[in-house]
This record gives C-alpha cells, sequence and structure tokens, in this order.
C-alpha cells in the first residue's frame, strides 16, 4: 500500500508531457511570455552586391508595464547587432541595423527577448544575392 501511495504523490507532482506543434517563426514560442509584436523590414528588398541594406524591426508592447526588451539581428546565423532599451506600454519603437549585402542566399532574423535570455518572438526572411 505504500508504494502504490508513493506512486500517486510522484505522479502528482511531475506535470503532464504536452506536445504541440511548433510555432510558425513569425509568432511567439510561448503567447502568454509575449508582451510584443514585431515587424521585420528589409530595405532594399532585393540589394545588390555591396549594397547597404537597412533591417529595421517594428517593435509594439501590449499591456505590460515599462519593460527591458533586447532586440537582436541575426545574418545567416551569425548575431550582427544587439540593442537592448526600456518600451513603454502600447508603445512602438523601430530599430535599425546596417548590413552590406553579399552575393549568394542569405537568412535574416530578428529577435526580440528578455535581457536574461527568454525570446519573445522573432522574424525571419531568406533573401537572394545575385552576384555579379
Amino acid at each position: 500500500m505504500g508504494l502504490i501511495r508513493a506512486g500517486l504523490v510522484l505522479a502528482a507532482l511531475v506535470p503532464p508531457v504536452v506536445f504541440a506543434q511548433m510555432a510558425p517563426v513569425d509568432r511567439p514560442v510561448d503567447p502568454r511570455l509575449n508582451p510584443f509584436a514585431l515587424t521585420g523590414s528589409l530595405a532594399p528588398a532585393v540589394p545588390a552586391p555591396g549594397e547597404t541594406v537597412e533591417i529595421s524591426a517594428e517593435v509594439r508592447s501590449g499591456v505590460h508595464p515599462h519593460i527591458r526588451v533586447v532586440v537582436a539581428f541575426w545574418v545567416d546565423g551569425q548575431k550582427r547587432a544587439e540593442q537592448a532599451y526600456v518600451i513603454a506600454p502600447f508603445a512602438e519603437s523601430i530599430v535599425v541595423h546596417e548590413w552590406t549585402a553579399e552575393p549568394g542566399d542569405h537568412l535574416i532574423r530578428i529577435e526580440v527577448g528578455s535581457p536574461a535570455g527568454v525570446r519573445y518572438t522573432a522574424w525571419e526572411h531568406r533573401i537572394t544575392v545575385k552576384g555579379k
């Protein structure tokens, strides 16, 4: 009887495992953690080799109080820049990083997260820069 009771207690202490489909990259991993909306853009959208590309992150906050966020810019899996700032409730801010286009296929990624490393949301875009 003691062994059965221990098993029931253990089962009550261990939370069930829930499997879910992976969220699209432009959606938060966990909606309960996401106090932001993120829109990314590139200008120009189809750059030539050597051209300067502005990678823009438009971050909009919700009802959460002033909160510190980190916006990180990635190109081909390498972090190119990171900027931390405080965003007010119902505010919008635009953060820009410049990148010099190189020939080839590239993956541009913007992440918004906390200073502790919690990712709230991300945006990805694939581009091809045609060589000369």
